[in-house]
């Protein structure tokens, strides 16, 4: 079973805390169309999982102005990947092209 079939169990546990507390639920919810975006197209979102785990983390330990910093270099972070979204399926499809062609 793929991260693809994991990610929407996945972000509905990290979503139902984080609008429990005080978090911007715009900005969550922002982060995890994107999130759901990029992993669907293959690319690696490792780095903003780990940004977003930890801000629940401090979520949850009441620490709100240093989890909204993890949201926010989460969502920068995001928005970076999805801005090299179109270069990255160019290079993926050539690749993968090529590959066919070779054969």
């Amino acid at each position: 079973m793929g991260l693809r079939y994991l990610l929407p169990f996945l972000l509905i546990m990290l979503v139902q805390p984080l609008l429990q507390v005080n978090a911007q639920p715009e900005k969550v919810e922002e982060a995890f169309i994107i999130l759901e975006s990029l992993s669907r197209e293959g690319m690696n979102v490792s780095e903003p999982i780990h940004l977003l785990n930890s801000a629940l983390a401090l979520y949850r330990e009441n620490k709100t102005e240093e989890a909204e910093k993890l949201l926010n270099q989460a969502l920068g972070r995001l928005r970076e990947l999805e801005d090299e979204l179109p270069s990255y399926k160019f290079w993926r499809d050539l690749k993968l092209y090529s590959s066919i062609a070779v054969m």
